[in-house]
């Protein structure tokens, strides 16, 4: 067995690399289209969504309002994260919730690259 030393990176390498991964965490997550599935992380756990509805939020100028049918105790205000399918995750504000049958429609307002 041959092994080889351990290569060390430099400051500027170990910069690059996490410069690379900043982006590559933003260029990963896009609008969803609608009907598109979606995973949220809430503090009650891993949840399925799909999307219904993808708006331009008039509160911000990046903003982005997505409706999604969702199950899960969602409550205005809360934090949850939109998980891509790479494992990235953004965050997003849920803005309202509207009980429907067994699944929610749940407003999410978040900040998505263009």
């Amino acid at each position: 067995m041959i092994r080889l030393p351990a290569r060390t990176r430099s400051q500027g390498e170990r910069a690059a690399i996490s410069f690379t991964s900043y982006v590559g965490f933003w260029l990963a997550m896009k609008k969803p289209k609608i009907d598109e599935k979606l995973t949220l992380l809430a503090d009650f756990g891993e949840t399925e969504a799909i999307c219904a509805e993808v708006l331009d939020n008039p509160a911000t100028e990046e903003g982005v309002l997505l409706k999604v049918m969702a199950r899960g105790p969602f409550e205005r205000g809360q934090q949850v994260w939109i998980v891509d399918r790479d494992g990235s995750k953004i965050g997003a504000t849920v803005e309202s919730v509207s009980q429907q049958t067994i699944d929610s429609e749940v407003t999410l307002s978040t900040v998505l690259p263009a």
